[in-house]
Parts: C-alpha cells; structure tokens; sequence
C-alpha cells in the first residue's frame, strides 16, 4: 500500500520534472528518472535518461520559456511500484517566432514509478496531447 509519504515524493518526482524543463536545468531530471526510462512524447520517443535529457534540450533550446504545469494526479499502487495519470498544461514561448510566438497544448502523463535507491523515480513516461493553440511553428527545431 501507497503511504501519505510515497504518495507526496512521487509528487513531488512530477513538480521536479516541470522544474528541470522550465529552468533549463536537465541536471535535475537525474532526480525524475531511471537511467533506463522510456518516455513517449508527442515530438518522439526516447529511451535512457540521457536520450530523454539530450532530446529535451534540443527542443528546449530554441523556445524563450516555458511553463510546465501538472493539475489533477491520481496515483495507484501497482506490481513494483506505482502507476499515475496526470493531467498537464504546459505553455511555450519563442520570441520572434513568424505566425505567433505562443504555443500551449493540454494533456495526460502515463507514468510508471518504481523506487531505486530509496527514492521514486518515473520508469515510463507517456504524454497523449488533448489540446493544442497558438501557433506550432513555435515547437519548431532550428
């Protein structure tokens, strides 16, 4: 069974996620991931903890800021470990960008946790989009 203790540091591996991203300090994501995660993504799938942080910092590269904001989470204990599904709102800025220069989609994380080392890391990420607006071309590799 779940603790209130397991359940509040598995919170807080998902706001350490949003963190690393927006602050650009992937570093941090040594904290939220396996070294062996999968994550899914809808601009690719990575698998490894370095794979996820080199493809993170090439989109988050080219975007002025971001904000990654995690809402309703409701997390289950499961063989090995727990599962969460969280919804997620992230914002997205290039300044200059041709078209627009904000792109926000809505969304769901599928996330498997397990503990290594004491502490809950997520073991599979999956991101299915819900919603998109603004411009796309923000999202765009250069």
């Amino acid at each position: 069974m779940l603790t209130s203790d397991d359940r509040w540091e598995i919170s807080d591996v998902l706001s350490r996620y949003c963190i690393a991203a927006d602050s650009r300090n992937l570093a941090l994501l040594d904290d939220v991931f396996t070294e062996d995660v999968a994550c899914i993504f809808q601009t690719g799938s990575r698998t490894g903890r370095d794979s996820v942080r080199d493809f993170m910092g090439s989109i988050l590269k080219n975007l002025t800021a971001t904000q990654h904001n995690v809402t309703t989470s409701v997390v289950t204990e499961s063989a090995g470990g727990a599962e969460g599904t969280t919804y997620l709102i992230v914002q997205h800025l290039r300044e200059g960008a041709e078209g627009g220069e904000t792109f926000a989609m809505g969304g769901t994380y599928y996330d498997r946790f397990r503990r290594e080392n004491g502490a809950w890391r997520i073991y599979r990420r999956e991101l299915i989009g819900s919603w998109r607006t603004g411009n796309p071309d923000v999202m765009i590799r250069t």
